[in-house]
Formats: structure tokens, sequence, C-alpha cells
């Protein structure tokens, strides 16, 4: 998993090789990426709000953009928001300075809705918690919608069930009513976490 001083180098890397191909499975085709999101979408959509004001956390190439009614997308890529705001050019994105969403705009955003799907599985715990602890700072109540993997292993992911999500959040936030769902895509167990939570 990437610490923090790692996460620029590592997307900017690899989204100048790979181009639209840098988010999900990125050395399969774009039709391939495509059935995949969809799949994500068919998944996701039924459990997660999408009229609250959404900040799509990791948002790369801005797949989910047009989900949302309200919507600011958030990376540390330059070269992603670059499609993102060529596919989506009607909606909001902003660079991150660091991969940890301080910005004043965020917090100007102020929004309902921090929604995030296998992005926070690259990022090792301290990581996380900063990352949370950063939206904290936003002083209301957010629902979490976290969609990541919990099997992998790999040298730059990490997969965490939701109890060690609902664990990092709860450092930071009080947790109201957590939900959880899983799938399995291409053998490895997907789950979606819908998290409450109140400003502590």
């Amino acid at each position: 998993m990437l610490e923090e001083n790692q996460v620029h180098k590592y997307w900017e890397q690899r989204a100048t090789k790979q181009g639209v191909r840098t988010v999900g499975f990125d050395n399969r085709s774009l039709d391939f990426q495509s059935r995949l999101h969809k799949q994500r979408m068919k998944f996701i959509f039924p459990h997660c709000p999408q009229s609250l004001r959404t900040l799509d956390f990791g948002c790369g190439t801005g797949n989910f953009a047009s989900c949302f009614e309200s919507y600011l997308g958030v990376d540390i890529s330059e070269t992603l928001l670059t499609f993102a705001k060529t596919a989506y050019p009607e909606k909001d994105f902003i660079l991150l300075r660091q991969p940890i969403p301080s910005e004043k705009a965020v917090f100007l955003f102020r929004p309902e809705l921090f929604f995030s799907t296998t992005v926070l599985q690259h990022n090792s715990d301290d990581l996380v918690r900063k990352i949370f602890k950063s939206v904290a700072k936003i002083r209301q109540d957010i629902i979490f919608s976290i969609y990541e993997n919990c099997q992998v292993i790999a040298k730059h992911v990490k997969g965490r069930e939701p109890e060690e999500y609902l664990a990092l959040l709860g450092e930071s936030f009080k947790i109201l009513s957590p939900y959880s769902f899983s799938h399995y895509v291409h053998g490895e167990k997907h789950a979606l976490t819908i998290v409450r939570t109140k400003s502590l």
C-alpha cells in the first residue's frame, strides 16, 4: 500500500503510462473497463444516495460524475483530472495538493456524502486515518459510501473488510447505522460500506 509521500508519484506515473485505462484493471481493454464499471454501478446505487452534495474522493477519470446531482470530484493526479474534465465539462473537479482533502473549496462545498470506490485500498492505515480526520474538520454529519476490494494482496494495495473501515472512521466520527453489502468480482470479495456518521 502507499504512504502519503508516495501517492502522487505513483498515480501520475501510472496515468502517464496507461491513460484512461489507469482506473480499475489497468492491463485490460477499455471495453472490459466499461463492463466492470456498469457492474459496479448496478451493485452500488441501490444502496448509495445520489441526491446529496457528493465528494468523490479519488475520482480519477470521473467515471461516477454523472451519477450525482451535486458533485465535486477530487484527485491528486493532474493527468486523470484532465480526462475527467474533458469527459464531464459540466461537473466540478479539484486537484489535491496532497492525498488528503484539505483544500478550502472542499470545505466550502460542505459535502453530505463522501463517495470512494477502490481508492482507499491503495493507502496505508495511517493515511486513511488522516483522510477521515481531514473530512471530520468540515464539522457536519456525513454519509460515507466506501467500495473496496476486501481480499486483494499486493505491494500497492491492502484489502480491508468493512469492519476495518468502521474502526478507522470511528476515530474521527460517531458511527450511526452502518451497513455493508458484498459481491465477488473476478473471484475476489468486494464490499460496499454505507455509514451515517455524526460529527464529534
